[in-house]
């Protein structure tokens, strides 16, 4: 069956010529592990391929199965390969390793099969929790045809990112990952090459200077040391997300900040345009941060911390063990597997931004108030949610613990 679904794709594509690896009969004897796959021909429209196979700029699906149909491959090399997992044929907890599918979006159209890959840096799969449908993953390993009609990544491939573990490309300059530093900034505004998109700089807030009631907002400066050298204005920003502010007490000086907008100049000064929104929010306004190991006290839903922050408080152990805190973020992704219907609980991942970059696990979640969820759809990727709960680390993820509750939802 799975031969017969790529003949039909590679006769749209181009011949092939190249010998597949050799068959090897454990745990199954194909590659499919004998199981029809679903031949809905959505699966085969063609996505646009992008990367070059490198841990900095992966391949995605559709240039792996490109390069694979092309010829272009070294089939002694190993190449990387991202995507969100969009079907799992069979993970095998006996034999460690699993045959699943790569995808942009996680749904079936323009797959790429990982064909028995292992876990984490190469580990054996220890539970069918190890990897699940929805999962963001960069998987390493050898690409083949197998039998000169099946692209896909050979056996004993590993995962060497899952879901915010392992390791990542390196972000480009100007993101939220790796936002341009305020010097960085004076420069690109000073030479005249700032970039016309949005762009995120980091900063510590040395100045608030100005609320406008008018439009809830504030300009403040932010420099590199906190000092009032070499500052670069704010001007009339929103909160966390894109929040409204109340008042000029909303913003402190002393606090970090990675703020998102336009780089201008603005009569002789350096700015970042009206618009912009602070993505994350570090400190408590005294100057410094909290030191390692130091318990940070709970906060109120007004000062919610964003996803960042929370990380931050997870990394350097500052959370009490039974101290709820107020996290608000964007909902990045759903674990469809949540057995709503037995336990009315979700667990679902949120980030600043709404990426799958740096995100926090909420755990078995709760519905606003308490109440127990009735159905997945009561939320929505991309939605702006502020919950309450347990921060932790289990098992090196980061998370919000289970009995969690969802405070709102917009």
């Amino acid at each position: 069956m799975k031969n017969i679904f790529y003949t039909l794709c590679l006769m749209a594509v181009s011949a092939m010529t190249f010998v597949a690896c050799e068959d090897v009969p454990e745990p199954y004897d194909t590659p499919s592990g004998g199981k029809a796959i679903n031949e809905d021909t959505t699966k085969v429209v063609p996505a646009v391929p992008t990367g070059d196979g490198t841990l900095e700029n992966p391949f995605n699906a559709a240039m792996a199965l490109k390069v694979i149909q092309d010829g272009t491959f070294d089939a002694d090399k190993d190449y990387y390969v991202k995507g969100r997992v969009a079907q799992i044929d069979e993970l095998s907890t006996s034999f460690g390793n699993a045959t699943y599918w790569l995808s942009d979006d996680g749904t079936t159209t323009t797959m790429f099969e990982i064909y028995r890959g292992y876990g984490m840096n190469g580990d054996k799969f220890a539970s069918e929790n190890d990897l699940v449908v929805g999962d963001s993953v960069i998987a390493c390993g050898k690409l083949v045809n197998y039998n000169g009609s099946t692209p896909e990544m050979t056996r004993g491939s590993k995962i060497v990112y899952r879901n915010g573990i392992g390791t990542t490309p390196a972000a480009e300059k100007g993101t939220q990952g790796n936002p341009y530093s305020i010097a960085e900034a004076l420069a690109l505004v000073s030479a005249g090459t700032a970039p016309t998109t949005e762009v995120c700089v980091k900063g510590i807030i040395t100045e608030v200077t100005y609320y406008n009631s008018t439009y809830n907002s504030l300009s403040y400066n932010i420099s590199d040391d906190g000092t009032k050298n070499k500052v670069l204005q704010i001007y009339s920003g929103k909160g966390l997300n894109g929040a409204a502010f109340s008042s000029k007490n909303d913003l402190k000086a002393g606090q970090t900040v990675v703020v998102k907008g336009i780089l201008k100049e603005f009569k002789g000064a350096a700015e970042i345009d009206k618009n912009n929104v602070i993505l994350s929010i570090t400190g408590d306004g005294t100057g410094t941060n909290k030191p390692s190991g130091s318990v940070v006290p709970a906060n109120t839903e007004a000062t919610a911390f964003g996803v960042d922050r929370a990380l931050e408080i997870i990394n350097n152990k500052q959370y009490g063990a039974d101290t709820k805190y107020y996290v608000i973020g964007r909902i990045s992704r759903i674990n469809t597997k949540s057995d709503v219907a037995t336990y009315g609980d979700i667990t679902y991942w949120i980030s600043d931004d709404g990426s799958d970059s740096n995100e926090l696990e909420i755990y078995q979640g709760l519905y606003l108030n308490g109440e127990k969820f009735t159905s997945l759809d009561q939320i929505k990727e991309g939605q702006t949610v502020v919950v309450l709960g347990t921060l932790t680390s289990y098992n090196g993820t980061s998370e919000m613990g289970k009995k969690n509750i969802l405070i709102s939802i917009k």
